[in-house]
């Protein structure tokens, strides 16, 4: 043990990382281990930004000595560099007010974080919807919605009831234009600008349960108002009026995320009562970080989904999402993800993001920039396209599709972050 002491302390002095990382795995191989050689070895990897091997080594200095000062704060920072926050957040309560001071820690915050988010979409060719068709039989009841473009409005906020429990909540505003053509006893009817609009409050609680495994509880409420034209009878004539009427879902939802060395498993579970269905969703969730960091990370997400309407017809749907992202300088973080599958009364992201239009989305693509202009500042960008399909909706529902038209929308997004 001398030896070894004496030789990782040399090359730790010498800041010969890679050296020290060979001479510590190769003592650890042998059977020795000791606090010493456990804190130069986190080091290494700290220093070398391997900030999930580094986790690993602190900790278990950590478990011998829990008083060292230095060994706080580096194991604190490689819980943030690694994505772990919650963890960061447990140990720095431990701190002395010194430490505290010295890192920037604030106390007693009434919000840990804000999120305003505007995000504006848009059909890439108005022809679809200005040159519409439709070959129907005239007695057949029912509508067509194409999608022509939103304003979407986000505000969210993070609280923090103590470092193992934390509250976040949101509200958003939609403003939604769409193509409406209508057929009913023989009249048909278009509309190239029917609104419509969508208050939502998202609330989610996280737990930690224990090192590395949280649990998420939530729910998302959705109020959707659209006009209606409204013939009544008066005096011997007819009077047709608009009104507005409301209709409210909710979404609730469970998940499970439990980090590991270089990955993170999660699993989620979604019940849902949207436009007159019920949904049931599973998501499962794999997050790779190959280098140790949030340099470069990917997360894959599969889904299955099974949702049943008002006429006990049942639908099983299987969508696949791949996000990948990395660090392209200091300030500048970049993602590209894309999904597939029909994406129709959809959920993700522990259902803060709905898909409840009409019409069914068949592919997303998209890019996001992300600026960290400060530690606690940063903002985003971001740019989507999706692939729609629309067909006409029968006011009776059968087994059978009409009219399908496909056309894509684009999706531009703005954000703003700030980490109190």
């Amino acid at each position: 043990m001398a030896t070894v002491d004496k030789i990782t302390y040399s090359l730790w002095l010498e800041k010969e990382w890679d050296k020290l990382i060979i001479e510590g795995k190769k003592s650890l191989d042998h059977g020795i281990d000791f606090y010493y050689l456990r804190v130069r070895m986190g080091i290494a990897y700290f220093e070398k930004q391997n900030y999930h091997q580094s986790i690993r080594h602190f900790e278990k200095a950590y478990a011998v000595n829990s008083v060292e000062t230095f060994l706080k704060e580096y194991l604190y920072y490689s819980y943030l560099y690694s994505g772990r926050q919650t963890e960061a957040e447990i140990l720095a309560a431990t701190f002395s007010w010194q430490l505290k001071e010295k890192i920037g820690i604030k106390e007693n915050n009434l919000i840990d974080q804000l999120d305003f988010t505007y995000n504006s979409g848009f059909i890439a060719n108005p022809s679809v919807t200005n040159k519409y068709s439709i070959n129907i039989d005239s007695q057949k009841n029912g509508a067509q919605y194409i999608s022509k473009g939103h304003h979407y409005f986000n505000l969210s906020l993070k609280h923090s009831l103590n470092p193992k429990i934390s509250i976040f909540h949101a509200y958003s505003y939609i403003a939604k234009t769409s193509f409406v053509y209508s057929q009913q006893g023989g009249i048909f009817s278009s509309n190239p600008d029917y609104k419509t609009s969508l208050h939502q409050y998202y609330l989610s609680g996280n737990a930690r349960l224990a090192k590395g495994l949280n649990m998420l509880l939530g729910l998302h409420y959705i109020n959707i108002r659209y006009p209606v034209e409204v013939t009544d009878f008066r005096q011997g004539q007819n009077r047709i009026t608009t009104q507005t009427f409301s209709e409210n879902d909710i979404v609730s939802f469970v998940s499970i995320y439990r980090n590991f060395s270089y990955f993170t498993l999660g699993a989620s579970f979604y019940y849902a009562g949207l436009n007159n269905a019920r949904q049931i969703q599973g998501d499962f969730l794999l997050t790779l970080y190959p280098l140790g960091n949030l340099n470069l990370y990917t997360v894959s997400t599969v889904s299955y989904q099974s949702e049943t309407n008002s006429g006990d017809r049942s639908q099983n749907r299987l969508i696949f999402d791949q996000l990948m992202g990395f660090k392209l300088t200091s300030r500048i973080w970049i993602e590209g993800y894309g999904s597939l599958g029909d994406m129709h009364n959809f959920l993700r992201n522990d259902g803060f993001v709905v898909y409840n239009g009409t019409d069914i989305i068949k592919r997303r693509y998209g890019g996001r920039l992300i600026l960290p202009l400060k530690p606690a500042f940063k903002i985003r960008f971001d740019y989507s396209m999706l692939a729609y399909e629309s067909s006409f909706i029968p006011a009776l529902p059968d087994h059978n599709i009409y009219n399908t038209i496909q056309y894509t929308n684009h999706s531009i997004t703005g954000g703003i972050i700030w980490n109190y």
